[in-house]
């Protein structure tokens, strides 16, 4: 069964859903009598037994009986589990091509934030989309906030926020600026950086090698004194 754009049909429960609008890849029907709005596939599977659609509606009541709307409905999910690996909701399939915005961390815009609003209280709100920016200078903070952090400070000593809010700033402002078309690229003319890396990784498994059998004390900040 292939769904089409102004019918109606029938659901594993018996009940009339439509008209189908476009939505998308996908079709929205609103089920009777419950006023519900749903996505359905192409094929018309929704998420379950009952929510896929079976057959086209006609006036007086549903094409399939309940056994051949299951068989329908058996059909239909071992189709979907062949195509994206398990049945699933259509919404679902059709976002995991887009960009996963629930992997970043809440913890990081939080952070981000924090440092963003220090900057906001003392140059305005989003300044650095109006005046554009020089890479330089952000790269230049959130080294500096880096170097601090590495080094075991925890604290800006300025704003009293931790090291991180400001790197996650200076990040942040780099890739809007970039991505609005006011970033001033002044990034040095390229030198051998890449070439020397690739020359001297292979030492460090060699180097690793060489002292295997050496079981020295590594030192870090839990030695502070």
């Amino acid at each position: 069964m292939e769904v089409k754009v102004g019918k109606f049909y029938t659901d594993g429960s018996g009940k009339k859903v439509g008209p189908m609008a476009a939505k998308g890849v996908y079709f929205k029907g609103v089920v009777h009598p419950d006023g519900l709005s749903r996505v359905y596939g192409i094929d018309g599977y929704h998420s379950g037994p009952h929510t896929n659609l079976v057959s086209e509606w006609v006036d007086g009541g549903p094409l399939a009986s309940k056994d051949e709307a299951q068989k329908i409905l058996s059909e239909i999910s071992k189709d979907m589990e062949g195509r994206i690996g398990k049945p699933t909701n259509p919404k679902e399939a059709l976002g995991s091509s887009k960009i996963p915005v629930h992997l970043w961390p809440t913890t990081a815009t939080v952070m981000g934030s924090m440092g963003l609003l220090d900057g906001m209280l003392q140059y305005g709100r989003s300044n650095y989309r109006d005046a554009g920016i020089r890479f330089s200078i952000y790269f230049d903070a959130a080294m500096r906030h880096m170097f601090r952090l590495a080094s075991g400070e925890d604290f800006d000593p300025d704003s009293g926020l931790p090291h991180e809010s400001h790197i996650l700033a200076c990040i942040a402002i780099i890739v809007d600026a970039r991505a609005a078309g006011k970033l001033n690229d002044d990034r040095e003319v390229m030198g051998g950086l890449i070439k020397l890396i690739a020359e001297l990784t292979p030492h460090v498994n060699r180097l690793k090698e060489r002292h295997k059998g050496e079981d020295p004390k590594h030192y870090t900040i839990a030695d502070n004194t």
